[in-house]
C-alpha cells in the first residue's frame, strides 16, 4: 500500500538521479556503518539481558530517563523553557517499535551499491526486534481527504476506514482517523513486516500502562532515504487520540518558538528520544557534526543526510533527531564503528538552513 500517500511533504515529483548517485556513494564510502535495531533471540523479557551487557555505552549514563529529565539537565545556553518543552512532546510522540518478521522481500544491498542490506541474511524468518520511531500526524479523513499539522490537504486514493472491522464489513465507515508513525525503513520494510508490527505509546517507564496500536498499514516507504509512515487507523473510539492530536500541534508551535529563538545559534545541540534495548524511553543529547548534500528536493529545499555525537543504542534505528539552530528532523539511521559518531537517514533542509516549518 506504498503508493496510496501523497509524497510526505510536496506533491512535486523532482528528479531524484542525482541524487541517488550521491546517496549511493555516501552509503559506500562514508555513512557505512551498522544499523541499530535491537535483535532479541528470545522473549520481550529477554531485552533486559541486552540492556546489561550493552558494548556501546556501558551502564547508560550518557542517557536520561525520560521520567527524569530536568531543565536542568539542559546546558545553561539551552535551558530555555520552551526548548525544555519541546524536547518533552517530542518525548511524549516517539514510540518503541516491535517487529517479529523478516519480510522475504528484502534486498540485498543498499539501491546501487554493494552494501549489505540490514537482515537480507535473516529474510523469511520470525524473531523479535525493536526500533524507535515517533507520531508523525493525527488526521481525520472523510471520504479519503484529511488535513495535516500544516494545514496541508492530505488525499488518499482510499475513500472508506481500514481498519481491521471495516476490512472485513459490507459497509465501511467513511470518516476515520489515522495516527501516522514515521520510522526508517529498515525498522519496518514492507507490507510483511508492517503486519507483524506494533508501536507501543507512552512507554516512559517500566510501570507505564501498556497501550500499543497494532494491525498498521503501510502509507509510504522510502528504502534510499530509509524512512517510512505506518498508520493505525480506527472509526470508533481510541484512548489517547485527543492527547495525541494536541502534541501534534504543540509540537509545531514549540518549534516554531525554538527555531526562532535559535535561529543563530552555530553549536547545533541535537537530542535524540529513543527505547534502547526496547526499554523505556531515553533522551540523550549532543551536537550535530556534520551534513552531507545528497541532492535538491525542488528550488527552495535541500536532502541532506546527518552526523552527531548524540549517543544511541541499539533499539534507535528510527528515533527522531532533532537539531536545535538547523530547524531540521531527522530519523536516526545508524552508527559509525570506525569514530563512533551516529548518522541519520535523509531529510529535508532549507539550504540557509531556516526550519522547514515557516512562520
Amino acid at each position: 500500500m506504498s503508493s496510496q500517500m501523497d509524497t510526505q511533504d510536496s506533491n512535486k515529483s523532482p528528479d531524484f538521479s542525482e541524487a541517488r548517485k550521491n546517496l549511493a556513494y555516501l552509503r559506500t564510502h562514508v555513512l557505512n556503518g551498522q544499523h541499530e535495531n535491537q535483535v532479541c533471540e528470545g522473549e520481550e523479557a529477554d531485552l533486559h539481558k541486552h540492556m546489561l551487557d550493552c558494548k556501546k555505552n556501558p551502564g547508560h549514563s550518557s542517557f536520561i530517563p525520560y521520567k527524569k529529565f530536568e531543565i536542568n539537565d539542559l546546558s545553561e545556553e539551552y535551558r530555555d523553557v520552551d526548548l525544555f518543552e519541546f524536547v518533552k512532546v517530542v518525548a511524549d510522540l516517539t514510540v518503541r517499535i516491535k517487529v517479529k518478521k523478516v519480510s522475504k522481500e528484502r534486498q540485498e544491498f543498499w539501491p546501487d551499491t554493494n552494501m549489505p542490506y540490514p537482515f537480507y541474511d535473516k529474510k523469511g524468518t520470525e524473531f523479535l526486534r525493536t526500533g524507535s520511531g515517533q507520531v508523525n500526524e493525527v488526521i481525520q479523513f472523510t471520504d479519503g481527504v484529511g488535513r495535516d499539522r500544516h494545514g496541508k490537504d492530505i488525499i488518499r486514493e482510499y475513500k472508506k476506514c481500514m481498519c481491521r472491522p471495516c476490512r472485513n464489513s459490507d459497509s465501511p465507515k467513511n470518516v476515520w482517523w489515522e495516527v501516522v508513525v514515521r520510522t526508517a525503513t529498515h525498522v519496518v520494510y514492507d507490507d510483511i513486516e508492517c503486519a507483524d508490527t506494533s508501536c507501543r505509546l507512552f512507554y516512559d517507564e517500566e510501570k507505564s500502562e501498556l497501550f500499543t496500536l497494532e494491525d498498521l498499514i503501510l502509507l509510504e516507504v522510502n528504502i534510499e532515504q530509509d524512512w517510512c509512515l505506518i498508520s493505525y487507523m480506527s472509526c470508533g473510539s481510541m484512548a489517547y487520540r485527543e492527547r495525541l492530536l494536541s502534541l501534534v500541534v504543540q509540537r509545531v508551535d514549540l518549534w516554531k518558538k525554538v527555531c526562532n529563538k535559535f535561529q543563530n545559534s552555530k553549536n547545533y545541540f541535537t537530542f535524540i528520544v529513543s527505547h534502547p534495548h526496547g526499554y523505556a524511553k531515553q533522551v540523550s543529547f549532543g551536537v550535530y557534526l556534520d551534513n552531507y548534500k545528497v541532492g535538491k528536493f525542488d528550488d527552495k529545499l535541500d536532502l541532506m543526510m546527518l552526523t552527531y555525537n548524540t549517543p544511541t543504542c541499539p533499539g534507535s534505528s528510527g528515533a527522531p533527531v532533532r537539531c536545535v539552530g538547523l530547524g531540521v528532523g531527522h530519523v536516526h539511521n545508524g552508527s559509525l564503528p570506525s569514530n563512533g559518531l551516529n548518522y541519520s537517514g535523509v531529510s529535508l533542509v532549507f539550504p540557509d538552513g531556516s526550519p522547514y516549518v515557516k512562520f
